[in-house]
């Protein structure tokens, strides 16, 4: 399976403003996404499914501060799959605290969810590219409550896939909460009108 020309418009959506958090880091902001709005995305743009392994993590350092709390570093080996592309990259993530486990945990998880993000960015502007741009030309301000989840075209190409057997019943069924109430209403009547015409036959077949 391929990423189709529909996930990869929706992975190419500009990335919702408010879905931008910030950080300081050495004295300077920095722009990130948060893990759970791209594990969403990911789930949104691969309903068939999409998995990820950040197994692979070592210690970079641990040392205890003046305050005697821990400082812990870790990175993390994510190889992330979708759509079959396969995507490998690195992570990094920090633990402050005064039991050396808690800040080895913290340090551990916030890698491996760096690890995922920046595999992910690698997909599409929506998953974090478009932060990579000084301009962020593909940051835009959105709604959640009135975006649709698809573009009109996009809707356009997942009626005709569904409709030449393209997308399965399974996957429409995944696909189902997303869909604007025109589009559900346009299915719902093409399959009347197949089961309409599957009935005709039968009975001119029983003749």
């Amino acid at each position: 399976m391929t990423i189709s020309e529909i996930q990869r418009s929706m992975l190419n959506e500009a990335l919702p403003r408010e879905r931008v958090a910030q950080r300081e880091q050495a004295g300077r902001a920095l722009s990130y996404v948060e893990g759970w709005w791209v594990i969403a995305e990911l789930n949104r743009v691969f309903p068939s499914g999409w998995s990820y392994d950040a197994g692979d993590t070592r210690e970079v350092s641990r040392e205890q501060d003046d305050k005697g709390r821990w400082r812990v570093s870790y990175s993390a080996r994510c190889v992330l799959e979708a759509g079959g592309v396969r995507i490998v990259d690195r992570g990094h993530g920090h633990g402050i605290d005064k039991q050396a486990g808690i800040a080895v945990e913290s340090a551990e998880k916030e890698a491996c969810t760096d690890a995922l993000k920046r595999c992910a960015k690698s997909l599409g502007y929506r998953l974090g590219l478009a932060l990579y741009d000084k301009t962020q030309e593909h940051v835009a301000d959105e709604s959640a409550e009135q975006a649709p989840a698809h573009t009109a075209s996009q809707e356009a190409r997942i009626y005709d896939d569904w409709s030449s057997g393209v997308i399965p019943a399974s996957e429409l069924r995944k696909l189902w909460p997303t869909l604007s109430d025109g589009l559900r209403k346009r299915i719902n009547e093409e399959k009347a009108r197949r089961m309409a015409a599957q009935g005709a036959q039968a009975q001119s077949g029983g003749r």
